[in-house]
């Protein structure tokens, strides 16, 4: 599933008519108390002008980092994403069908937010579409990721052994498979081994704590290969500022904390399992 918004949007954030949002029957994906829920925020989105042939137009994808109505309309923020260049709207049309967009003439020329149900990073990839380069580090699996997989990066020290733990039984709670790159020794270089982690995983989980560089690396690699991703963090100020929009869990490095993380990520987890059926 995926938001698409249709309207003319100024740059990272705009406003559009309560009146124009048709979120689905889906109550996890409706406005709570005025504000959007995680689950609609979770899901990627496509931004795109109302349609003009004599015009070239362009549409971008995008993440919306936060909603709220404000009288009779709803006020959005979001960031473009930096791997998915600008879109011709012409080829957004021809796509319209694999997208689930609407082509009558009213949904193609008036501002509105639908959620669709098309996988939208799928649907683009295919028709190559934001397509990356080949990498030269590493191979990215080629098959689907398992929906049932919850792939842990964080750093390769025992300290973080007792949050793993945490993640697990999580994970184990929801019917999900929580691993983490050390628990698979497959290739030479463990670099592959995330990577195929991260391909084969429907969510990763992040531990941002002490900033260290090879976690961050794999969070980029999760966002470009368009994965679900919760940041925890033992402290937000370790969570960098262009990250700090997907609202990291913040935990205690104590058992109440690991026991209140367990719950956190079990809200959460669940809360991505009914939007998306996916996880």
């Amino acid at each position: 599933m995926y938001n698409f918004l249709m309207g003319s949007w100024e740059p990272h954030r705009d406003t559009i008519s309560l009146s124009r949002l048709y979120l689905s029957d889906r109550p996890e994906l409706q406005l709570v108390g005025g504000v959007a829920p995680q689950g609609l925020l979770s899901l990627p989105a496509l931004l795109m002008p109302e349609v003009n042939p004599k015009e070239n137009q362009i549409a971008r994808v995008a993440t919306i980092t936060s909603a709220k109505a404000s009288g009779k309309d709803v006020n959005f923020e979001y960031v473009f994403d930096a791997m998915i260049p600008p879109i011709p709207v012409s080829k957004v049309v021809e796509l319209a069908s694999q997208l689930e967009i609407a082509t009558d003439g009213f949904m193609l020329q008036h501002t509105h937010w639908t959620v669709n149900d098309a996988d939208l990073f799928r649907v683009l990839f295919r028709n190559d579409i934001g397509k990356a380069a080949k990498p030269k580090l590493f191979t990215l699996d080629a098959h689907e990721a398992d929906p049932e997989l919850v792939g842990v990066m964080m750093p390769f020290d025992a300290r973080f052994n007792p949050v793993y733990e945490a993640i697990t039984t999580a994970a184990t709670a929801l019917e999900l498979r929580a691993k983490r790159a050390d628990d698979i020794w497959i290739h030479s270089q463990v670099i592959q081994d995330i990577v195929s982690l991260i391909c084969q995983s429907g969510v990763i989980i992040a531990d941002c704590t002490g900033r260290n560089p090879n976690v961050f690396y794999e969070i980029g690699i999760a966002h470009m290969l368009g994965r679900e991703v919760i940041l925890i963090t033992q402290d937000i100020k370790d969570v960098p500022f262009d990250l700090q929009y997907l609202r990291a869990l913040v935990y205690l490095p104590n058992q109440q904390g690991f026991d209140d993380l367990t719950e956190k990520l079990k809200t959460h987890l669940h809360t991505l399992q009914t939007a998306t059926n996916r996880i």
